[in-house]
């Protein structure tokens, strides 16, 4: 009786091998890695940059500037009595600065109160309860504009207006433009103090927001030095009694 001998266990492995590379024997497929999401940036608040709640911020903003442009014109208007003379008196003033020919005067004057709007902005940015201060901070803006710009009109009739558009106009839409930009940061900034502070959940203070809110601070307040050194220089070129 003959005994097949049985094939060695290598032998097996090679034909094992040499079938999966035929293709007889099928691999287990991988699960695809699905590509993970991208976080999206966040802005100088803390949240995404393009949020509806930063732009709701800016329009509130810029509503409260034109609100002040039209309470100021009610003022030069209609009011009277000691409240009027007191509006009068401060834009008559804000109109002999501009017309005494000093340069460094005007500029001093305007950047002075142009840093002050800044440094209060970013007080309240950095307060809790800061949001309605800033608000009320783009008011009084366009008060102050609205009414620089009705004594002009009362000093110079039409004319003053041409003035305004031709001279001043310009250079206030930047610093209008650099003021409300900062102050929708400052707004976002303080608003998301006040939800740490008043949430159930507790979170960490924002250090990281805070300092780039002060970097964004300074680099506005070098920002409007150019404006308003135009401002000044058309001044005294044109308004020169």
């Amino acid at each position: 009786m003959w005994i097949y001998p049985e094939a060695p266990a290598q032998t097996q492995v090679d034909l094992v091998h040499a079938g999966e590379a035929s293709g007889f024997a099928e691999h287990p497929q991988k699960p695809k890695k699905q590509p993970e999401k991208e976080a999206p940036s966040a802005g100088i608040s803390g949240i995404p940059k393009k949020n509806i709640w930063q732009n709701r911020t800016g329009t509130a903003l810029f509503a409260g500037y034109i609100a002040g442009l039209l309470i100021a014109g009610l003022i030069v208007s209609r009011v009277d009595g000691r409240l009027s003379d007191y509006v009068r008196y401060y834009a008559e003033c804000v109109v002999k600065i501009h017309r005494s020919g000093d340069g460094i005067l005007i500029f001093s004057v305007r950047y002075l109160s142009a840093f002050l709007q800044f440094s209060l902005a970013l007080l309240s940015g950095l307060c809790a309860f800061g949001k309605p201060i800033i608000y009320m901070l783009a008011l009084l803006k366009g008060a102050g504009a609205g009414l620089f710009t009705a004594a002009l009109y009362s000093a110079y009739q039409f004319k003053g207006l041409l003035l305004y558009a031709a001279l001043f106009c310009i250079a206030d839409a930047v610093l209008l433009y650099v003021f409300l930009g900062f102050s929708q940061s400052c707004a976002v900034h303080a608003g998301k103090l006040a939800s740490i502070c008043f949430s159930e959940k507790a979170g960490e203070m924002p250090t990281l927001t805070a300092q780039k809110l002060v970097s964004k601070y300074l680099i506005s307040c070098v920002a409007v030095m150019l404006p308003i050194a135009i401002t000044a220089l058309l001044a005294v070129l044109f308004l020169r009694p």
